[in-house]
């Protein structure tokens, strides 16, 4: 009688593990979605400012030196925020169906690397958002005209 006590016990204790493991697949599967969507979103951007680039930008653009920092930043943008999509792409994929369908403890195992990976991806995204952020400043930056000083008296 005691050891199915026991036993009983530790089935509960078992499954609310498993519902808490759930649970955290769930968010981190709901955060990965949203993180390749705004990927995805500022990797076509950047591919837009690569791509479709505007004349008074050509005329701005007068130093090859600008225009090289400023397409090179767009491409490395480009870059981080496809391994961004890339890799949540991967963890949305796999994870749930190592979770499923994998052998015992593999719940907590998915969970685990999905856990591992979200610094991964977040550090990606935010490499994105700084080139991105770097190409509109060399824009920017190539495209003012500083007033020239008057003589002074």
């Amino acid at each position: 009688m005691l050891e199915a006590d026991w036993e009983a016990c530790e089935r509960g204790y078992y499954a609310g593990e498993l519902r808490i493991q759930e649970k955290e697949l769930r968010l981190y599967t709901k955060c990965n979605a949203i993180i390749a969507k705004h990927a995805a979103f500022f990797a076509l951007i950047a591919y837009s400012a690569l791509s479709m680039t505007p004349h008074w930008l050509d005329e701005a653009l007068t130093s090859q030196t600008k225009k090289f920092f400023f397409y090179n930043f767009v491409v490395v943008a480009i870059g981080f925020n496809m391994l961004a999509m890339v890799v949540t792409s991967w963890c949305m994929i796999f994870g749930p169906g190592l979770a499923i369908r994998g052998p015992p403890g593999s719940m907590k195992r998915a969970v685990e690397g999905m856990r591992d990976e979200e610094a991964m991806t977040h550090l990606f995204f935010a490499l994105g958002q700084v080139f991105l952020t770097l190409a509109a400043v060399a824009s920017a930056s190539s495209s003012c005209r500083w007033p020239s000083r008057a003589a002074s008296p």
